[in-house]
């Protein structure tokens, strides 16, 4: 026996899902519909039409008709809804500029993946002016007009037990990534504005120096973080050897001076190299222990960068021969780890043992 086309199986499931699609709008459309007035003006422009159920033994062609009708019935009851309020947006139709776009399901994507690398320009863009985009992003948000006076905000309340959650920002940079943050500024020492700032506000200036504002006002209480002529963070670390001149290079005689390493630490018997890079590349300034021994007269020590063409202060005194001093102080490097020592007065050996340094 030859079954009727569209009696089959797969027609039968073609009609099921398109009957639940027609539940879904019939779902939209009870949620969006509205009330008073506006319900009784869109009854008035559409038109009226029967319920039709479906039924599985009526022939194919009614089947279909009832079908069509009831999705005409929908589309049309819909259309209107959304004339009424386009506000609210259903998954699966388009974005609507200028207007709210509601979705229930979430994770709407704009993707971008053809074509080069952009220049000039952004994936997603939000900008109250024409302005083009230094720094091109996938997303981004550039208030340089009137209308509004801030590029992103960002927000949040919720969390849950995951410490993955509850971030109202988050800067995710792989290995290969340059920075998570770059900071780009056009101003100048934030100390020095005329309007108010407000406490937690982060400010680069100029002159490369990164500033936190603690206290609100005109212009607030700024702290600096890190800039050029700031050594950075302090590390502390057990006190290791560095230099000894009754290993290597002998007493300093009054107004000599020594240019030496401290980037390594030695044995302190030997003066052999035990820990390569113990003050690290890059290192800015040292804390350090400074001790005269084999003193001859009455004199001083200076220690200064080891690149230092001159000294200020003394950083050890000694007014005796044959006498053992000891004196802690925090000195700047060069950009080779160096420091360069001075001697006045009289002679006496020296010998360096660093507690930290700045990074």
């Amino acid at each position: 026996m030859n079954t009727p086309a569209g009696d089959g199986p797969g027609d039968k499931d073609r009609i099921r899902a398109l009957e639940d699609r027609i539940g879904q709008l019939e779902a939209v459309i009870e949620r969006l519909a509205p009330t008073g007035t506006d319900r009784q003006r869109i009854t008035e422009s559409s038109p009226v039409r029967e319920s039709t159920s479906y039924d599985a033994s009526r022939p194919r062609s009614n089947r279909r008709t009832a079908i069509k009708a009831a999705a005409a019935a929908g589309g049309a009851v819909l259309a209107s809804t959304l004339a009424a309020d386009r506000a609210a947006a259903v998954d699966g139709s388009d974005l609507v500029v200028g207007q709210s776009n509601t979705s229930a399901g979430g994770n709407t994507r704009i993707l971008a993946n053809a074509g080069g690398p952009f220049s000039s320009k952004n994936i997603f863009t939000a900008q109250d002016v024409n302005f083009g985009s230094a720094f091109p992003s996938a997303v981004g948000g550039f208030a340089a007009g009137n209308r509004v006076t801030n590029g992103v905000f960002a927000y949040t309340e919720g969390r849950t037990a995951a410490s993955s959650t509850g971030h109202a920002l988050i800067a995710w940079a792989t290995p290969t990534a340059r920075s998570h943050l770059l900071l780009q500024s056009t101003g100048g020492d934030p100390r020095s504005d005329d309007f108010e700032h407000r406490s937690g506000s982060f400010r680069s200036d100029l002159g490369g120096n990164l500033w936190f504002c603690t206290d609100s006002g005109m212009p607030g209480t700024w702290h600096k973080l890190a800039g050029r002529a700031t050594a950075g963070a302090v590390h502390a670390i057990d006190p290791t050897r560095v230099y000894d001149s009754r290993l290597s290079g002998g007493a300093l005689a009054a107004g000599a001076n020594r240019v030496i390493s401290v980037a390594n630490g030695i044995d302190i018997d030997t003066g052999a190299v035990i820990k390569p890079d113990l003050v690290p590349s890059g290192a800015r300034a040292i804390l350090f222990n400074l001790a005269v021994v084999n003193t001859v007269g009455s004199g001083f020590i200076a220690a200064t960068p080891g690149d230092a063409g001159t000294f200020g202060a003394a950083t050890i005194n000694w007014f005796a021969s044959d006498q053992t001093l000891n004196n802690g102080s925090f000195a700047k490097l060069d950009t080779s780890r160096q420091i360069r020592v001075w001697a006045g007065g009289g002679n006496a050996d020296f010998v360096f043992d660093i507690t930290g340094y700045l990074l």
